[in-house]
């Protein structure tokens, strides 16, 4: 579960969805994309220390993309446009 909550500047709360409707998410595409400045070299430090890419760094004409799983295969992409 995420939550975008109200403020000063913009806050991100996180909790864990242990009941069993939630365990059969586990591991899929998060919807979750995170806009990243210097993401070649993010994307080489992520390799350097072990990440798993389920989608390789790739240019396209709108920006840059990739997409790396956690230790639990939930997926997050990762863009610059």
């Amino acid at each position: 579960m995420m939550e975008f909550l109200p403020g000063e500047g913009t806050s991100l709360g996180v909790a864990l969805a242990m009941h069993d409707a939630a365990k059969k998410l586990v591991g899929r595409h998060t919807g979750i994309t995170l806009n990243v400045k210097g993401l070649d070299e993010v994307c080489a430090r992520l390799v350097e220390n072990g990440a798993r890419f389920t989608e390789p760094l790739e240019t396209t004409p709108w920006g840059k993309m990739a997409v790396v799983a956690d230790p639990d295969g939930n997926e997050f992409a990762l863009v610059e446009a």
